[in-house]
């Protein structure tokens, strides 16, 4: 019996190595990993760190270039304003003046004529 219990001790205590080192091992492993997932934690960080600086690198560019095309539109629509406002005054001082110049003396000759023929029915010819 002393022979059996001293075989099972042995044994027991070779499982009990064996489990020591797996756990040694996992132990290890764990450490190792843990210390890569910091590393590639700290990597990632890093790039997104210098991605968000780009970023505000961009939106910065993007906010001057929006700056400027907003400036140029103003400057454009302020520019077709006066055109236009050019070319109106030019027609109406081209044809509409003009216009209006004739139509006034054509009237008055209809009114000169207009009295003639009224002097005309009003008197009788001489026969």
């Amino acid at each position: 019996m002393d022979v059996e219990v001293a075989r099972n001790l042995n044994h027991v205590q070779r499982e009990l190595t064996v489990h020591s080192s797996i756990l040694s091992a996992n132990a290890e492993s764990m450490k190792n990993l843990s210390s890569r997932s910091d590393e590639r934690l700290d990597y990632l960080r890093e790039r997104f760190d210098g991605i968000e600086n780009n970023l505000s690198v961009i939106n910065a560019v993007i906010g001057n270039e929006s700056s400027k095309i907003r400036m140029e539109r103003n400057r454009i629509l302020l520019l077709a304003t006066s055109l236009f406002s050019a070319i109106c005054t030019a027609v109406w001082f081209a044809v509409v003046m003009p216009l209006q110049t004739e139509i006034a003396t054509l009237r008055e000759k209809v009114d000169v004529i207009e009295k003639r023929i009224d002097w005309d029915h009003t008197h009788d010819p001489v026969e």
